[in-house]
């Protein structure tokens, strides 16, 4: 059986990937590892989609923590 790798939770939305996110991601790639890049909050799911569109083969979560913000669908609207 071929097993494969997936890093299921992880923020390459995260503004310290700026630097050496492109690197992040090709290695990931040349290693066969698939990838899930959780967005928090309305900054990180809007960086997190930007990504997405730009990178097809990364995986995308969108998540609001419920101490940060009111739960509201107007809120995922703005993002998405």
């Amino acid at each position: 059986m071929d097993t494969g790798y997936i890093d299921a939770h992880c923020h390459l939305e995260d503004k310290r990937f700026n630097r050496d996110r492109e690197e992040v991601i090709k290695a990931c790639r040349e290693r066969g590892i698939e990838v899930v890049t959780s967005g928090v909050g309305i900054g990180g799911c809007r960086r997190a989609l930007e990504i997405k569109r730009k990178y097809r083969d990364i995986h995308l979560t969108l998540g609001f923590h419920p101490h940060s913000v009111r739960a509201d669908d107007r809120v995922v609207e703005e993002v998405c």
